[in-house]
């Protein structure tokens, strides 16, 4: 990993120093640390890093020590939080005799050291079709606050800390994981996952973020090492290869594990691989803009053309999308032109506005050797206009705010 910066290279370090309970053992001299900073804080990672300093005995400056303490007590206490509402829930469905799996960060947290460390901002839970309703009510009368439903899940709410998303289906528009029910074994009391169908479907849903975003977050790479790491001797890698290559995301995951053998376990780099850690890294644990503009871009017309037109259709989102933000849109929609002018002004006159930031991020770093950059990772990765991926647009059309 020779061409990336000394920034990017410590931060892999840090991670794989946190998760192997090892200081890092190369001499870095000319790191700027606020920058290492902001790249954890972005990738919540924060925890991490302050492991690894600790261990490394690594001085930095106080102010950052702060930011970074500060951020590794807020994931500590709403991972707490989570802790103690996972025991509920599972609590609450014995109680009413539901069956239910527990999905994605509520597993993933326990294959780190500490579980704190491997941030989650939800608590994903499956129950049966049938039960569905029933957890509405369920939950309702638990004191959580209903929040919205589409067509795959409700969430719930309790402040400060937790969100539930009780998910009656794992995907929106894909047959292959129907067949979840057939894919779960009793373990410990409670119905889990099978190893080979868990880990595809962790891999499709971080496909589905990368085809969307332009990038995936720094945990994607390290919960997948993780995953594989634990449980190498309970996959069945002939029928795991063969899940995988069902959904079009073999490459993918063959990347991603090869990625991680990288960072983790000082596996010789590539071209390749470092144009694609540094693309992860620049962005955050969710891509970025400009990465996310550069894949629907077509570098054979005109750059600001393209940039003005893709513009266009984040400003003057259609009647369905527009009503999300501004839900009085509902009641009066032959106002819309009012509310695309009031979303205009949003963008323009406050700067603080996300829509502001994302437009001017696009402007200033997307160009055409970012384009083809972008481009050409997804094309090595078998992603590239692939139909694999739904970008969840009926998941999102259905999103609904009203109680069913």
């Amino acid at each position: 990993m020779s061409c990336l910066s000394e920034e990017y290279k410590f931060i892999i370090d840090a991670v794989k120093s946190a998760i192997t309970n090892t200081p890092i053992d190369k001499n870095y001299e000319n790191v700027n640390y606020r920058k290492v900073c902001s790249i954890a804080l972005s990738h919540c990672i924060s925890s991490l890093l302050s492991r690894a300093l600790k261990l490394s005995s690594i001085s930095v400056d106080e102010d950052i020590l702060k930011k970074i303490s500060a951020s590794d007590k807020i994931m500590l206490m709403s991972s707490l939080a989570r802790k103690n509402a996972r025991e509920n829930i599972t609590k609450i469905f014995k109680e009413n005799d539901v069956d239910f799996v527990l999905l994605k960060g509520a597993n993933l947290q326990n294959l780190y050291p500490e579980k704190y460390w491997r941030y989650s901002c939800d608590i994903d839970v499956l129950v049966k079709e049938k039960d569905y309703e029933k957890s509405y009510k369920i939950f309702k009368n638990a004191g959580y606050d209903f929040d919205s439903r589409n067509d795959k899940h409700y969430v719930f709410t309790k402040k400060p800390y937790i969100c539930v998303e009780i998910h009656k289906k794992l995907c929106s528009e894909n047959n292959f994981f129907e067949n979840v029910w057939q894919n779960t074994i009793e373990k410990d009391g409670s119905l889990v996952l099978k190893k080979e169908f868990e880990l595809a479907y962790l891999v499709y849903h971080i496909a589905e973020n990368f085809s969307k975003n332009a990038g995936i977050g720094i945990h994607s790479v390290t919960d997948i090492y993780l995953y594989i790491k634990n449980y190498k001797n309970e996959i069945d890698e002939k029928v795991l290869y063969d899940y995988l290559e069902k959904n079009g995301i073999l490459k993918f995951y063959q990347s991603l594990k090869t990625l991680g053998e990288i960072w983790f376990e000082n596996k010789e780099s590539s071209e390749f691989y470092d144009r694609l850690t540094d693309f992860i890294i620049s962005g955050n644990r969710n891509g970025n803009a400009s990465n996310a503009a550069s894949i629907r871009m077509n570098n054979n017309k005109p750059l600001f053309f393209e940039k003005i037109l893709f513009m266009f259709s984040k400003i003057f989102l259609p009647y369905k999308d527009l009503k999300k933000i501004y839900p009085a849109l509902e009641k009066v929609p032959f106002l819309l032109p009012v509310f695309w002018l009031i979303r205009i002004a949003g963008i323009v006159f406050r700067r603080e506005h996300r829509s502001f930031q994302r437009a001017n991020d696009i402007f200033k770093n997307t160009n055409k050797k970012s384009i083809e950059n972008t481009k050409e990772i997804f094309k090595e990765l078998d992603l590239y206009n692939k139909k694999i991926i739904t970008v969840r647009k009926k998941h999102y059309e259905n999103a609904q705010k009203e109680k069913p």
